[in-house]
């Protein structure tokens, strides 16, 4: 058997669809029965992840020779910002001419050599891709050896500048400087570092193994450093962190971090004057299943015990709101079925009702829970002036409030509403403010006072 085939600008989205780039190259192929061997010298132009910039791309060459029971693979890709990436891999191989077959063996042993220096973005866009980002000056050389089942590093690897973040879970890294060395089958991370870009920061150290029922423990300390930032809640914390795992593959991350600062928005997510509806569709197949979140399936699950404390500095502001907090709570389950629970109490605070001030009682907490339902309120804010005291009772669940108006003396609600509205009585109100009143009346009735 005798092949020879020729490749002219061709795609590399053809081999996989994230990657984009173009490849020229000779394919030669000969021999016969259980014999087979083969050349393949290829040429990489602009190689890189798709979307990733055209200036970032990779050129360089891909020789491959096919003898007996192993291929040689030397590559030597490079950009013109100056990365440098160099392979040079022996693979054990199960070839045939009849029938035609070449395939990698992953039981038996290989050996290699690998080398980077520069900017890493574009080959991790090129190798790794994904929801993960990595860019920033690396330095890597090393040695391969063991199997495709069971490789065996032996090197050094330096990062300086960079810059991670994680889509799945909107972790975003700057600065980050790492020095790690590869031996016995183990990634030591001497030290690790990074800062948040808000002044915060964190420091790590660990062992990783590489096997798959290995042993491995990863320690990060934190000061003031921003766990959450989005439009509902900004979070930053200080404290230590370890993630751990076990021979049988279990990932858990334990902890007490103590939050520094929390602004958290008690906003709708609907703008305000939107009713939001429920939507069937109608021409939708009974059968059809809706397609699952996939930053929720991908990942490996971390079992979590954290401990979250503050003895004040919870912000809570939005929809009458302005409140600060303490805390006292703890996150269990898993990262992708967390599970809060715990207390935030009251340290000072206002609630506008009505246009009106009301100050919050101290004594009044917030029983955390995952879900809205769940999260149970007991809150009381009063108003006083020389002739009533009244008090707003906040209760029930953070998805469906329960709120009541009571007073010193006791009156009417509607009498009640009118004193701390116009501070007279409801039988000495004009229209305007009767229907004023009624309004008002009408938002406590359907539960809505923190709208």
């Amino acid at each position: 058997m005798t092949l020879n085939a020729r490749l002219v600008n061709i795609s590399l989205g053809v081999l996989d669809s994230d990657l984009t780039g173009n490849v020229d190259g000779d394919l030669n192929l000969n021999g016969e029965g259980g014999r087979l061997t083969g050349e393949l010298a290829a040429d990489l132009q602009g190689a890189r992840g798709l979307g990733a910039d055209p200036s970032q791309g990779l050129d360089g060459k891909l020789n491959a020779h096919l003898r007996g029971d192993e291929i040689q693979i030397d590559s030597r890709l490079a950009n013109g910002q100056g990365l440098k990436a160099e392979a040079d891999l022996v693979l054990p191989t199960e070839a045939s001419a009849a029938p035609l077959r070449i395939a990698i063996n992953r039981q038996k042993a290989l050996r290699g050599r690998v080398f980077a220096d520069g900017e890493i973005k574009p080959l991790w866009d090129l190798l790794v891709g994904g929801d993960r980002e990595l860019a920033g000056h690396v330095h890597l050389q090393g040695q391969l050896a063991g199997t495709l089942a069971d490789i065996r590093p032996i090197g050094q690897a330096t990062l300086d500048k960079g810059r991670f973040s994680d889509g799945a879970t909107g972790l975003l890294l700057r600065d980050v400087a790492l020095k790690a060395d590869l031996a016995d089958q183990t990634l030591n991370v001497v030290e690790v570092s990074a800062t948040d870009g808000h002044g915060g920061g964190l420091n790590g150290r660990g062992r990783i193994s590489l096997l798959r029922d290995g042993d491995s423990s990863f320690r990060l300390d934190l000061k003031g450093f921003r766990l959450i930032d989005d439009e509902l809640a900004m979070a930053s914390a200080t404290g230590q962190a370890t993630l751990n795992r076990t021979a049988d593959g279990k990932v858990k991350l334990t902890g007490v971090l103590g939050i520094d600062r929390a602004d958290i928005a008690a906003k709708p997510l609907a703008p305000s004057g939107v009713t939001p509806m429920e939507v069937v569709e109608v021409h939708r197949a009974a059968d059809f299943t809706p397609p699952e979140n996939p930053s929720a399936r991908a990942g490996v699950a971390v079992v979590l015990d954290v401990s979250l404390k503050a003895p004040r500095r919870i912000y809570l502001k939005g929809r009458g709101l302005d409140a600060e907090l303490s805390l006292d709570a703890h996150v269990g389950g898993t990262t992708t079925n967390p599970n809060l629970t715990g207390v935030a109490r009251v340290v000072r605070g206002d609630y506008d009702f009505a246009g009106k001030r009301f100050a919050f009682d101290e004594r009044g907490t917030v029983r955390l829970a995952t879900d809205p339902k769940d999260i149970r309120l007991d809150l009381t804010a009063s108003r006083e002036d020389s002739t009533l005291l009244a008090s707003v009772q906040i209760g029930g669940t953070a998805a469906k409030p329960e709120i009541s108006l009571t007073s010193t003396p006791t009156l009417p609600k509607d009498e009640v509403l009118s004193q701390v509205l116009f501070g007279r009585s409801a039988s000495q109100l004009t229209p305007v403010e009767a229907a004023q009143l009624a309004s008002a009346l009408s938002s406590l009735a359907g539960g809505r006072g923190l709208t």
